[in-house]
């Protein structure tokens, strides 16, 4: 009898798996649950997101840029600049995504929180209605929180690129991570969507916070993961520095060299254009730690360059420029700006830097929004001609046979045979394309107006074209970047 009752018993949870089995299988939600947002523990998603997300709250804190003027004496010209933003103290919550959706909610779980420092960044974009940031992390002692973010190596000051005039969101991407190809540094990035409540208003929604999807970048500063350089210390006779060619900004330090001084203020550029000269400014050491010897010591670096460059006598391999600075990273830093045909590259945003018993060397490469076609300019918009040999020391580097011989025929053709193929490019735009994924819409649809998905893709054919078309150009008359050598060794 129990050896009975053992089957019954057995052939009746059989048969209720089978049941359970078979409705697991037949099962079809309703069309609510369908769409249900996914849950992180014990919370209900307001937003279903595909790309990590960064919350930031200012206690009702309004984030303004400053857009007043200041006067101020550069050079010993007046003229009106816009001040710098002011900080505000607020806390960041990251959340990452989990099984390739990421939930958001106060109650969520977040994967690094922090308290930090934001201000509005940028001059001219001041204007764009989506702002772009800096944000610096701080500890419960307000000192500076290393911290490693979405894999990307600790620090404690990142930018947040809004990308407002590239509607692409990929340029910048696409920039960096070709010139982390053959740079000794390039800035890594990641993708990320931003929620900002910064008003303490109730009556505003959740989705009302939404600013979009940014480019988390790491900010050009010195340090081992970074721009890998020497700290200064007075037991060297040598010093470090990072230096800027760029748009004059309130309170940055310039720098006078001999040569810089009897330049014009104003140029007519390549397309007609009366501008501004840029200036170079200092990027380390800081502003705050910069002394009257460090300024002295890299103008000095900068005027002995500079009179070698200028000499009848640069070209030669001990006495001319090459004593002073690092010539592939010239040329790589050059070739960049010129496939993606930067209409600032070499003259705006253009960085340098020197370790202490050193050459100098050209990068890191920085804000690559105005390329690939994206201009105000017709002509520059045109897939052909080289810029940079027009620029500030390439135009006299250009004139040196070894210069332009180590562009057209050793390190461009390998990179087209190798890494800048055209089918490895287009991968590259593809695999961000599908990385922003869904968040494309939800961008678009926060800021463009009379702007679709449509127009969104035709524009990534766009690129992919551009592309195309200016290495095709450059392949053919790549031969045109070695320019006439003027005042030659007698």
């Amino acid at each position: 009898m129990k050896k009975w009752s053992k089957y019954i018993y057995f052939s009746i949870f059989l048969l209720i798996l089978i049941f359970i089995v078979k409705n697991i299988i037949n099962y079809e939600p309703n069309e609510d649950l369908k769409h249900k947002p996914l849950s992180n523990g014990n919370c209900d998603c307001p937003q279903v997101n595909n790309l990590p997300v960064i919350v930031i709250d200012t206690k009702g804190q309004k984030i303004e840029a400053n857009k007043d003027y200041v006067e101020t004496t550069i050079n010993d010209r007046t003229m009106n600049l816009h001040d710098k933003s002011p900080k505000y103290l607020a806390s960041l919550k990251l959340y990452e995504p989990i099984d390739g959706h990421t939930c958001v909610c106060q109650e969520g779980v977040a994967t690094l929180e922090s308290d930090i420092l934001i201000n509005v960044r940028g001059q001219s974009s001041l204007i764009n209605p989506k702002k772009q940031y800096t944000i610096n992390f701080k500890d419960q002692n307000g000192e500076e929180n290393h911290l490693e973010i979405l894999g990307l190596p600790k620090h404690d000051k990142w930018v947040l690129n809004a990308s407002y005039s590239d509607r692409s969101l990929v340029r910048n991407y696409l920039a960096y991570k070709m010139a982390g190809q053959v740079m000794e540094y390039a800035p890594r990035t990641s993708f990320v969507e931003v929620y900002l409540n910064d008003n303490s208003s109730k009556e505003i929604s959740y989705e009302e916070h939404y600013l979009g999807v940014y480019l988390l970048t790491e900010k050009i500063e010195r340090a081992k993961d970074r721009v890998n350089i020497k700290k200064n210390d007075d037991k060297y006779s040598d010093i470090s520095f990072i230096i800027a060619r760029d748009k004059i900004k309130i309170d940055d330090p310039i720098l006078k060299t001999h040569w810089s001084q009897l330049e014009d203020d104003y140029i007519i550029d390549e397309y007609g254009n009366i501008r501004m000269r840029t200036v170079i400014t200092v990027t380390y050491p800081g502003a705050s730690s910069l002394t009257r010897e460090d300024e002295e010591r890299i103008i000095n670096y900068l005027n002995d360059f500079e009179y070698s460059l200028k000499s009848n006598y640069f070209n030669d391999r001990r006495k001319g420029y090459r004593k002073y600075i690092d010539v592939d990273s010239f040329v790589n830093f050059a070739m960049i700006n010129e496939i993606f045909k930067n209409l600032d590259g070499g003259d705006v945003s253009t960085y340098f830097y020197k370790d202490i018993g050193g050459l100098m060397k050209a990068g890191p490469v920085w804000d690559f929004d105005l390329t690939l076609g994206n201009t105000p300019y017709e002509s520059a918009n045109e897939p052909t001609g080289f810029r940079m040999v027009n620029t500030l020391w390439f135009d006299r580097l250009f004139q040196d046979s070894y210069f332009a011989d180590r562009y057209r025929k050793a390190l461009y053709p390998y990179y087209r045979r190798t890494i800048w193929t055209n089918e490895k490019i287009n991968k590259m735009i593809d695999e961000a394309v599908e990385e922003l994924g869904p968040a494309i819409n939800r961008n678009i649809k926060r800021w463009y107006v009379n702007y679709t998905e449509e127009d969104y893709f035709k524009e990534i054919e766009d690129i992919k074209k551009f592309f195309e078309n200016r290495l095709a150009w450059m392949d053919e008359n790549i031969h045109l970047v070695k320019r006439i050598l003027e005042n030659p060794a007698k």
